[in-house]
């Protein structure tokens, strides 16, 4: 048999009881949600949208957003628009921000959804340091990735932002089995010993590295080689059979 739920009024707030959870309603409509007899507070304050430009960014904030992570969000945004908020608190100077620095970067007047919390500075630094290594927590179930960026039209700089945080694997093609069918010839093998991503703070980082490589490197550049190599195209060969060769 279900125990009857109870009413109490005290306060100007009313706790909704009912076995192992309850609800205390505040008269600014805000939940505390309690259960198993642990309360857990709701410290979200309000829904505020304001121009990106004029919230402050946090002095404490720790993490960094290189080039490659804020082009992928851009991709993103302009893309799907914008779907997530960012996390703030009031202070004297304004809203400070928590959570949300390179969105409120890459939107610069653009209006931008926030989450106003009801934190002090403390608690503020205790989310500032926990809320991305949480995330980072978690694990990747590969086969349901898999089919997720399958159901995709156009999934090629999805997968290169997954696959460049570790999330999937991208496989590497068998260039014998491609080769299948193909006519026969003899070539040095020119792949490289050794790939190594780099990740750039700043512009000003990409250029110094240039300079050391002495080679041309931009925001465009997919990879070098070190030494410079010279690439050759093969965008005007073709393949001709050897009687034709020998011009017999």
């Amino acid at each position: 048999m279900v125990a009857p739920a109870r009413i109490t009024s005290y306060q100007s707030r009313v706790a909704f009881e009912c076995p192992g959870s309850y609800a205390i309603l505040g008269p600014d409509g805000g939940d505390d949600v309690t259960t198993n007899n642990r309360q857990i507070r709701d410290r979200i304050k309000e829904l505020r949208r304001v121009p990106a430009s004029e919230l402050l960014a946090n002095p404490k904030n720790w993490r960094l957003h290189p080039p490659a992570q804020e082009k992928a969000l851009s991709s993103i945004l302009r893309e799907v628009g914008i779907a997530d908020a960012v996390i703030a608190r009031e202070t004297d100077d304004g809203l400070e921000i928590i959570n949300g620095h390179l969105r409120q970067r890459v939107l610069g007047d653009e209006l931008v959804p926030v989450l106003v919390l009801d934190v002090d500075a403390e608690e503020a630094t205790k989310i500032l340091l926990t809320m991305d290594p949480l995330s980072a927590m978690a694990t990747t179930d590969s086969d349901a990735l898999v089919a997720l960026l399958g159901e995709l039209s156009d999934s090629f700089e999805i997968t290169e932002l997954l696959a460049t945080v570790g999330a999937i694997e991208t496989e590497r093609s068998d260039p014998l089995e491609e080769w299948t069918g193909m006519p026969e010839f003899d070539q040095d093998d020119q792949m490289s010993w050794k790939r190594l991503i780099v990740h750039f703070n700043n512009e000003e980082e990409l250029a110094a590295f240039a300079k050391k490589m002495r080679q041309d490197v931009s925001e465009s550049t997919k990879f070098i080689w070190y030494k410079k190599a010279k690439i050759e195209s093969s965008v005007e060969r073709r393949y001709v059979q050897e009687q034709q060769a020998n011009g017999s």
